[in-house]
């Protein structure tokens, strides 16, 4: 049994969201771009789950897609795209079922273990609402209510956009493997590298206007990011 007794595991999750909130990307020594790591999420998230006794496994995976390509260097990759439910069950018996999207590209035969990494990394992110902003300074840790007089008039402040993204990589300027920025496609699926360099230019500087606006939020700052950075990489090999 677990330390802490709960009903369910609503109240379970609602308790480890309380105590797991902030997971610091790292930066790998052969990428130019931070990330949020499944051994970080697992490490930051596990202790609470235990705590609680709540515990996590893939029940099944579908939509199992994949599709081969040549790099322009001649490279052959393997794109694999799958989708995952993940059960989060409560020693109570109760549970819900998660459902995430995981997506890998590979030379060699790992792109279907980089797609299911990748979908049970982000279950566990969304399901316990964990921030993975790249400033842990910007987030007080215990926020200080003050009273409010009844007398005064409260005003407001406008917040500001969460954004880390931007503000780490300054309006995209990042770089990525050419390797990995040809597995990037478009809403329609389309393989960037298959894209003329007019087009690509095109959505660069889309993606960068979006990116500037104020209701930008943080992870589709981090999809723009990764796209300009594909864009740009591949518009560079030509």
């Amino acid at each position: 049994m677990s330390e802490q007794q709960h009903e369910n595991v609503f109240q379970a999750i609602n308790a480890i969201m309380s105590e797991v909130g902030y997971v610091k990307k790292q930066r790998a020594a052969n990428l130019n771009y931070s990330y949020a790591g499944e051994a970080a999420l697992i490490e930051a998230v596990r202790p609470a789950m235990v705590f609680h006794g709540v515990f996590c496994y893939v029940s099944n995976y579908d939509n199992v897609m994949q599709s081969e390509y040549t790099t322009t260097k001649g490279s052959s990759m393997t794109r694999t795209t799958l989708r995952a439910t993940v059960r989060f069950q409560h020693e109570s018996g109760s549970f819900i079922d998660v459902q995430s999207v995981g997506e890998g590209a590979d030379s060699g035969d790992k792109s279907l273990n980089k797609a299911m990494t990748g979908a049970y990394k982000y279950a566990l992110r969304q399901t316990f609402c964990i921030e993975t902003g790249d400033d842990p300074d910007k987030y007080p840790s215990e926020p200080v209510s003050k009273p409010v007089s009844h007398s005064s008039t409260v005003q407001k402040a406008t917040p500001e956009p969460v954004n880390d993204t931007v503000q780490l990589h300054e309006i995209a300027q990042i770089t990525m493997p050419l390797d990995l920025a040809e597995s990037e496609t478009n809403s329609k699926g389309e393989l960037y590298v298959n894209l003329d360099t007019k087009t690509l230019t095109f959505m660069v500087t889309e993606m960068v206007k979006k990116l500037k606006k104020p209701e930008t939020t943080a992870e589709q700052a981090e999809e723009y990011n990764r796209k300009i950075a594909a864009a740009k990489a591949i518009i560079a090999s030509r």
